[in-house]
């Protein structure tokens, strides 16, 4: 957190990422890290969507679509300008 805090202070852009959890609206989950970003001093927007991404919770058993490495030629992107 204190990394955080220096980076507040001296007016970088924060951009966090986080994720969801199972039962918990979105909206409350923005609420939190609003409260915690308020607590530590952080100018961090938590309901502007660039600023705190959150990602899904993970479910090892859920059957998901795969993707191909022809996927990137439809998002006309290429894996080394991912990060």
């Amino acid at each position: 957190m204190k990394g955080l805090q220096w980076l507040s202070e001296n007016d970088f852009n924060i951009d966090v990422a986080g994720r969801t959890r199972w039962g918990e609206g979105e909206d409350e989950l923005r609420r939190g890290f609003a409260a915690l970003f308020k607590e530590n001093n952080l100018d961090i927007d938590a309901f502007n969507h660039k600023r705190l991404v959150l990602f899904p919770e993970m479910d090892e058993e859920a059957n998901v679509p795969e993707i191909t490495t022809a996927c990137w030629d439809i998002l006309g992107r290429s894996p080394g300008e991912m990060m």
